[in-house]
């Protein structure tokens, strides 16, 4: 194509009647352009395809999309990630094979980057779509998904109504209930629940399912044997030293590596899983098996997550109609789990 026919930012402002001033700012994010000059201005460009950089291409010289997925490490550096790098490979491998190329953006979860409107984080990348993980309910950049215009998917959290916003998640109130249902059905009744974030959507989502599964049961809830933490192994120590205190006989854990934590320290402890107490994580992530003894947990097919969330990014860059995507988990039942010793 010759290179006068190449789509450039005149032609953007020829459309609109806009200053060249004004249209490079309505690009690159800047927060002085009004809003719906912004989004005209977006819209004439991806409507003629203009990009600041000269795009890939397929082989069949289709130009690749470019999907960015930033970092973000929620709790310590001690997070287990395996479930996100396994729907991350998902992601990426359907994404090769539809035109698409997934990009991974620098962390945004820091001072800096959190006064810098999402917008304007992004523009230098020139994105056609976002993925999101990690995010937590009280997260400043969720509300401002609408004002980047380009289609986006979370993964684990409902965004704000917005027809280029889609989700994918796995039912974690459905997962929750499994899981304490298997308990109960070993004759437990004294069960704690060791959460996970106070901000993140799916923690709540698992509590609604551990309550649901107790009041089924005709088992009065205790809310002193729910202890919140950070998906993490921080606070397990004093969580099953609490525990122990209240003779619970089981412990329902929020993800994996938390549940891992509570077996090692009631190791230390001297009790024995199952025989004294029985644990139960969450994500059924490679460390289940590793450990001994081989941990039940809920489990989610991580790769197949990250393959949906491509085929709903692919349906939002057509513009095809928007859907939301839930998953039911199922629950692997391992050697950590055992009947409710007697006489408790």
């Amino acid at each position: 194509m010759p290179m006068k026919n190449m789509p450039n930012i005149q032609m953007i402002c020829n459309r609109l009647g806009l200053s060249k001033a004004t249209v490079s700012k309505a690009l690159n994010g800047y927060a002085q352009v009004n809003e719906n000059t912004r989004e005209a201005v977006l819209r004439c460009a991806r409507e003629i395809g203009y990009r600041t950089d000269k795009p890939a291409a397929t082989q069949s010289g289709t130009a690749v999309r470019r999907i960015g997925m930033p970092g973000r490490v929620n709790g310590s550096d001690r997070t287990d990630f395996s479930g996100d790098y396994q729907m991350i490979a998902g992601f990426r491998d359907e994404a090769h094979r539809s035109g698409m190329e997934m990009i991974l953006l620098p962390n945004i979860d820091t001072p800096l980057q959190r006064d810098t409107p999402l917008a304007a984080l992004l523009a230098p990348y020139q994105l056609d779509g976002l993925l999101l993980c990690g995010l937590f309910t009280d997260d400043p950049y969720l509300a401002q998904l609408p004002d980047i215009h380009i289609p986006t998917v979370l993964w684990d959290l409902s965004g704000p109504p917005d027809e280029r916003i889609g989700t994918v998640r796995y039912d974690s109130l459905r997962g929750a209930q499994m899981a304490v249902e298997h308990l109960i059905s070993l004759g437990h009744r004294r069960i704690a629940l060791f959460n996970g974030h106070r901000f993140a959507q799916v923690s709540h989502e698992r509590l609604d399912g551990y309550r649901l599964a107790l009041a089924k049961a005709g088992i009065a809830l205790d809310p002193s044997l729910i202890v919140w933490g950070d998906f993490t192994e921080t606070g397990v120590v004093e969580a099953v030293e609490l525990f122990v205190q209240k003779e619970v006989t089981a412990v329902f854990c929020a993800c994996d590596i938390t549940a891992i934590g509570v077996m090692r320290q009631l190791k230390a402890i001297g009790k024995k899983v199952p025989g004294d107490i029985s644990v139960v994580g969450y994500d059924d992530s490679p460390l289940c098996v590793a450990v001994s003894p081989a941990l039940t947990t809920v489990s989610q097919d991580f790769y197949r997550i990250g393959q949906i969330a491509c085929g709903m990014m692919r349906a939002l860059l057509l513009g095809l109609p928007l859907h939301h995507e839930t998953l039911m988990p199922t629950l692997a039942v391992r050697h950590s789990t055992g009947p409710a010793p007697t006489g408790i």
